[in-house]
């Protein structure tokens, strides 16, 4: 192990049981809740690959939103208190869940990027930019954002915009 990097671990669990980011013996550790071949039948798991990598992009979000917050108050008693059916519209609209949820889509937006003729039509127009993400975007994230927190991430869907489309100017791409 390098020193200095040894203080986030990645744990994959074949239970079913959710995702998420805690510590275990000091070490915070991201697990992932993957399927055996049993679960394979799972619709929302249509492709497993892509599947992973955005839930490795949320909870890795939250890990660096843990280590900027320093020490501040932890997130779980929020989420203890509205983890119910009831409390779902709340959860989306944490500012760690907006944040987590944003990167998720983001990562995926710009791994299109890989495709020259995409990235040339995605970054042309910002409307076509910004309609792609919110297709990319968590169906119960769009869902049940609240008015306030989608002009918050729709700013910054514009500031990524902007920040590509210099990049690509750039010919940094």
């Amino acid at each position: 192990m390098t020193d200095g990097y040894d203080d986030l671990f990645l744990a994959l669990d074949k239970s079913g049981n959710k995702s998420g980011i805690g510590k275990v013996g000091g070490k915070q550790v991201i697990v992932i809740a993957i399927l055996d071949e049993k679960g394979i039948d799972n619709p929302w798991l249509f492709n497993w690959i892509q599947t992973y990598e955005k839930v490795f992009v949320h909870e890795l979000t939250h890990y660096f939103d843990d280590l900027r917050r320093k020490g501040k108050p932890s997130r779980k008693e929020d989420y203890n208190r509205i983890m119910t059916d009831e409390g779902y519209p709340e959860y989306y609209n944490l500012p760690n869940e907006v944040n987590a949820y944003f990167q998720e889509a983001a990562s995926e937006l710009i791994s299109y990027f890989r495709n020259k003729t995409i990235r040339k039509k995605l970054l042309t127009n910002f409307r076509m930019f910004s309609k792609q993400f919110w297709k990319l975007a968590q169906h119960d994230f769009v869902k049940h954002l609240n008015p306030k927190n989608r002009r918050h991430v729709e700013k910054r869907i514009y500031t990524l915009y902007e920040k590509l489309v210099e990049k690509e100017n750039k010919g940094d791409s």
